[in-house]
């Protein structure tokens, strides 16, 4: 069984991401090991989803559900307390 997911089949299924975060090429270059950071995430607001949301991100493997949030979860909160 395969944790890679098809982005045409997700957006068939789903629409447009809500939004999109996407690190830079340098943030990317610069993780370590156990960064875990993908090159590009969708998340979609889902009020039957645990947590009312659904991650996907996109890996050099693929697309991967439920990745790991740390990256996207710190870009919210800087963008958040940069635009108070």
């Amino acid at each position: 069984m395969s944790d890679i997911e098809d982005i045409a089949v997700i957006e068939a299924e789903r629409g447009k991401p809500d939004l999109v975060l996407e690190p830079s090429a340098e943030t990317i270059e610069k993780q370590g090991l156990s960064d875990d950071i993908a090159h590009e995430y969708h998340l979609y607001f889902d009020p039957n989803a645990a947590g009312g949301c659904i991650v996907y991100a996109r890996y050099d493997r693929g697309w991967v559900v439920n990745p790991s949030a740390r990256w996207p979860m710190a870009e919210m909160a800087r963008r958040l307390l940069n635009n108070k």
